[in-house]
């Protein structure tokens, strides 16, 4: 038996300090079965709209969530087949094989190699590819088993929460940060720490979810990214560049995307039908049209809303 994730009230916004509205209710986690019943709250005020978790986990209990996370799988599954690869010649035609590859690389691929700082860098992928294109990377990891993964690639990682490690101020060029924000229970210090740690002039850059999506609306407590109780807070543009600011960054550009969509409704579809899902295995051909539906019903509505795509995507300066 799971030991249960003890929790603290969460009455209010940390934003605003408006007094939460339900938003969802009983929410289990529908993709690791951590233990637990989770609420979401809502900012009611019209200029915020943050949403967070009514009770919040412990943070020392935090970990308990995490203990089949994905970034423990050493066997990624790979969807092989003539269909495989005419899906990905269709990605490639259409752009969107583009967009996520530059997405993946925060837009930096163009900008001339300097030092890198990532943020929860998981088992390192992203570190791996950041190399490969000539940055100078370092690691950051707060979980033990994708820290030794991440390191076992000869990947330098500092283990432990970043505002606790006390690394040389001044010193990367830039700073990103891949669904991370989402899931720290203080994130106001985890970007003053970012910004501490960049060089005058350096980027933050920030993927997360956006609760202002068309996935959000189409498929409400069944959508993916709310992912309770990892997700601690979720956020939308308004309330990202809200919390940059008060970070001490300038020039903060938020715009979202939907480049992803695809992959938001295979998830939110799954848990919709059978309250669950998976990553990993490959969904059924149903699973798989609907989502690929939805990406072009998402790409679309892009084009005339542009705040409706299923991630956030920041960029600032210090």
């Amino acid at each position: 038996m799971k030991r249960a994730i003890r929790t603290r009230p969460e009455p209010t916004c940390e934003l605003c300090g408006a007094h939460g509205v339900l938003l969802y209710e009983n929410l289990a986690d529908q993709l690791y079965a951590a233990p637990g019943s989770w609420n979401l709250k809502r900012c009611p005020a019209p200029d915020c709209g943050l949403i967070w978790l009514d009770p919040m986990p412990l943070e020392e209990d935090l970990p308990l969530a995490y203990r089949d996370y994905f970034t423990h799988d050493d066997k990624p599954s790979k969807r092989n087949g003539i269909a495989h690869r005419l899906y990905r010649l269709l990605l490639a035609l259409s752009g969107l094989a583009h967009q996520r590859t530059e997405l993946r690389t925060f837009f930096l691929r163009r900008n001339r190699p300097g030092r890198l700082l990532e943020v929860g860098c998981g088992a390192g992928d992203r570190l791996a590819e950041f190399r490969s294109l000539g940055w100078e990377v370092e690691g950051q990891e707060i979980d033990p088993p994708a820290a030794e993964r991440a390191m076992a690639r000869g990947l330098p990682i500092h283990l432990g929460a970043l505002p606790s490690l006390s690394l040389t101020a001044n010193t990367f060029d830039a700073a990103v940060m891949n669904h991370v924000i989402e899931h720290v229970h203080d994130p106001l210090s985890l970007l003053c720490e970012c910004h501490r740690v960049l060089k005058p002039g350096g980027r933050l850059a920030v993927v997360t979810p956006n609760v202002a999506s068309l996935g959000h609306r189409c498929f409400g407590s069944c959508w993916m990214p709310l992912d309770p109780p990892r997700h601690l807070r979720l956020f939308s543009p308004t309330t990202l560049q809200q919390l940059i600011a008060r970070a001490g960054f300038r020039d903060c550009q938020v715009s979202t995307t939907a480049a992803n969509a695809q992959f938001v409704a295979e998830g939110s579809l799954a848990i919709r039908r059978a309250g669950r899902h998976q990553f990993g295995p490959s969904p059924g051909r149903s699973l798989q049209i609907q989502s690929l539906l939805f990406q072009l019903r998402a790409t679309l509505i892009m084009l005339v809303q542009k705040d409706s795509g299923e991630e956030c995507f920041l960029t600032a300066s210090k």
